[in-house]
């Protein structure tokens, strides 16, 4: 029996029961595994190979190498999301571009992040010229959309394409042309920048829009400044900072005085104002008392007019029927406890009926 090292002896034997157990394999059941295994990779090629899948946020554009089903060439139609048919081997092959917004980053900060969740490309900043001489980086961002697929790719190429031949060959351009109109110190003036940006993105659209892009917004966000005028803006700055010092103090003296003036006005007005609430209450308090007089007045009056009227009555009552009887108990009870009357009359005064007839009242008739 011959003898072998234990790792050689190990490894022959275990390539003995290896190839037994797969022949085993075969013979029973794993020869249907390894077709199902093979069909289904055969399937999953020709699925791939056939088919393609558009996903909701991109356009299709087929375009026909070998003109098998259809004609040779890009096909005007758009291929919204879903499965698509193709023509197998390479025969037709399907441009996916993005349907939402795409952002073009014109910036050296490459920390920064968008928060759009669209495409971003990041390109340098941009070096602008000023009119005045000296220079500055612009961060800007174009924000597009294509919205004709089939006239990008037919005018430009594919989406890499557009990028590299449509967007980014035209940005920097334009940018410098536009801004460039710029002094230095206009870069501050956000109103400015903001009306340049309107303008950037008017002329783009003028450019691309026959290309099927269109630009939606530019946006100039962050601009550095050249050490030249860096530092000649301090010295400035230092003299811009006195002289609106200046202006601010004599800007407070004037506000100051102006403030005495008004001061002074409204105290005036309020004295003139009191004097004539003050006249206005006495003028009001002698009319209360004028009505107050006249009122009484008339009310005396008719308490007066009142008493007249019941004396009228009262005599009135004395000249009705009756009213001698009265008259003559009145005079008798006057006429108590008189004991003598000397009189030069040859009348009898204690005669009622002649007492009655000196007042033209009737005579008392008696039986």
């Amino acid at each position: 029996m011959p003898t072998y090292p234990v790792g050689q002896r190990n490894q022959t034997g275990g390539d003995q029961n290896i190839g037994e157990m797969f022949e085993k394999f075969i013979a029973g059941k794993g020869k249907y595994v390894i077709i199902t295994i093979i069909a289904f990779l055969f399937l999953w090629i020709v699925y791939n190979s056939l088919t393609v899948y558009i996903k909701p946020y991109e356009w299709g554009i087929k375009e026909v190498k070998v003109p098998v089903l259809s004609k040779r060439g890009l096909h005007k139609k758009f291929y919204g999301p879903g499965l698509h048919l193709l023509a197998p081997l390479g025969f037709e092959i399907m441009h996916k571009l993005p349907r939402g917004l795409l952002l073009l980053d014109i910036t050296n900060d490459r920390d920064r992040y968008s928060s759009l969740r669209t495409e971003t490309r990041r390109e340098p900043a941009v070096r602008i010229e000023t009119s005045d001489g000296f220079y500055v980086y612009a961060d800007v961002s174009i924000l597009f959309r294509i919205y004709d697929p089939y006239l990008a790719i037919s005018t430009l190429g594919p989406i890499d394409l557009i990028w590299d031949n449509g967007i980014i060959p035209k940005a920097e351009p334009f940018i410098k042309k536009v801004l460039g109109e710029f002094s230095s110190e206009q870069f501050y003036d956000s109103q400015l920048r903001y009306a340049k940006s309107r303008e950037l993105r008017k002329i783009l659209n003028e450019e691309l829009k026959p290309k099927g892009i269109e630009i939606k917004d530019t946006l100039v966000r962050y601009i550095k400044y050249s050490p030249q005028y860096d530092n000649q803006l301090k010295g400035m700055k230092l003299e811009d900072q006195l002289k609106l010092t200046n202006i601010a103090k004599t800007s407070a003296q004037k506000e100051k005085a102006e403030y005495e003036k008004m001061r002074k006005k409204g105290e005036a007005d309020k004295d003139v104002k009191l004097r004539e609430g003050a006249a206005f209450k006495i003028e009001k308090e002698a009319a209360i008392e004028s009505y107050r007089r006249i009122k009484y007045s008339d009310g005396d009056k008719e308490v007066a007019f009142s008493q007249a009227y019941k004396e009228k009555l009262n005599n009135d009552a004395y000249m009705t029927v009756g009213s001698e009887i009265r008259v003559a108990l009145e005079q008798a009870e006057a006429f108590q406890g008189i004991d003598l009357i000397i009189t030069t009359r040859q009348e009898n005064i204690l005669d009622h009926n002649y007492l009655m007839s000196l007042f033209n009242l009737k005579k008392l008739v008696t039986k």
